[in-house]
């Protein structure tokens, strides 16, 4: 947020901004060493630190349009981002059990950017294990689990495999 020029970071349209943007720089800060606030810095400008950087090489990005291509990425290269249809029952989720609420769903307006860091079968349901952005506060200790294979909130609409080196 502190170094892309972004209205609307957690729209789905952003992830192809921040993508450009860290291709362009080739470069990102290790959350340890400049992590996530969810607000601009104070002072309003980008604190990379370019002895701490990782360097990126070759990035590359394609959309997946399935839960089971989800799946397939998230086994072979690791977390993926990905964006769903939320409201106000999803700001709510106490993280407890794995949220499938077809109906909040259906009435939000609004779509969210996450992380999601694995998947997984509980209690006869399958699941995504997501990681969201607004703290430790929300869900599990910020980490919720979605239901998954049944396209809940758009979930397949509207997630990105990335490749760099």
């Amino acid at each position: 947020m502190d170094c892309g020029e972004f209205e609307k970071p957690c729209d789905p349209n952003y992830f192809e901004s921040a993508l450009l943007y860290i291709k362009k720089a080739q470069v990102l800060m290790k959350d340890k060493d400049y992590p996530y606030i969810g607000k601009e810095s104070q002072n309003g400008s980008c604190c990379i630190n370019m002895k701490k950087c990782v360097h990126i090489h070759n990035l590359r990005y394609k959309g997946i349009t399935s839960e089971k291509a989800m799946a397939t990425s998230v086994e072979k290269r690791g977390p993926i981002p990905f964006a769903m249809r939320v409201n106000t029952c999803f700001f709510r989720f106490s993280g407890k059990g794995i949220f499938d609420d077809c109906y909040c769903c259906m009435t939000g307006n609004g779509t969210h950017a996450m992380t999601i860091i694995g998947f997984g079968h509980e209690n006869g349901l399958d699941y995504w294990l997501i990681k969201n952005s607004w703290g430790k506060k929300w869900g599990d200790d910020g980490f919720a689990k979605i239901r998954r294979n049944i396209r809940l909130c758009g979930i397949d609409h509207y997630a990105l495999e990335v490749k760099f080196q």
